[in-house]
């Protein structure tokens, strides 16, 4: 039987979680439970019998640096709607977008250096302990690798560019946390595509003995030395 975390936002038929203290007590009943989502820890209250299945949902984080002149209807009620249609992300899927160094103020806003943008992303959890696991991890892995990409390529500054509720303004850069990594990577554009080897000694249904190599530079010139996410290089 699947047990909701005490702190579940009942608003919401989909999980999302709410920073609040640790009610958990020793007369609570067995199988409650709560995950505090700054230190990442989860709490349980076990008796004899009880036993806990622990399954973890995979996360994305997305942390991205807006322009101060962003829009403001951007951060609106329709603040999910906008990056669900600009990331290609079902809006259920995104479980918390928060705005950091932000200001109701438009005048201080406008004399910010950036407004950060951090989004979370992620599945419900499986409610039956015999659903395999891997079902939800793809199709998650499948969006993480789907947005690197379209970052990466500049398409998807382009489609951020084309949004009038974003001000046709994109993200200065993106910071991803993928799925199983307690870190997040600061990404680079593409600018520049460099034939580094070419491949030799090639035969028909057979590979070359000698691979091409290809790098990658932004528009600075430097090296990429990330390209596409872990799960899908």
């Amino acid at each position: 039987m699947y047990v909701s975390p005490i702190n579940r936002d009942s608003l919401y038929s989909h999980l999302i979680l709410n920073d609040q203290p640790n009610n958990l007590s020793f007369s609570s009943a067995p199988g409650s439970n709560f995950f505090n989502r700054t230190t990442r820890m989860e709490s349980f209250v076990i008796n004899g019998d009880t036993v806990i299945d622990l399954k973890i949902s995979q996360l994305i984080v997305l942390n991205l640096n807006l322009p101060p002149q962003t829009s403001s209807s951007f951060f609106s009620s329709n603040l999910t709607a906008n990056l669900a249609a600009i990331l290609r992300v079902s809006s259920d899927k995104i479980r918390r977008a928060n705005i950091i160094s932000v200001n109701n103020n438009s005048r201080i806003r406008r004399q910010l250096s950036t407004v950060t943008l951090s989004v979370e992303i992620r599945n419900d959890p499986v409610a039956n302990i015999s659903t395999n696991v891997s079902t939800q991890t793809n199709p998650i892995s499948n969006i993480c690798s789907a947005i690197i990409n379209r970052y990466q390529s500049g398409e998807l500054l382009q489609a951020w560019s084309n949004k009038p509720a974003a001000g046709n303004r994109a993200p200065i850069d993106l910071n991803v946390q993928e799925p199983r990594n307690a870190s997040s990577t600061l990404l680079s554009i593409i600018y520049r595509i460099e034939l580094v080897t070419s491949p030799l000694s090639c035969r028909e249904q057979s590979p070359c003995s000698i691979q091409t190599t290809l790098v990658a530079h932004d528009i600075d010139g430097d090296l990429i030395k990330i390209l596409a996410s872990n799960d899908q290089p």
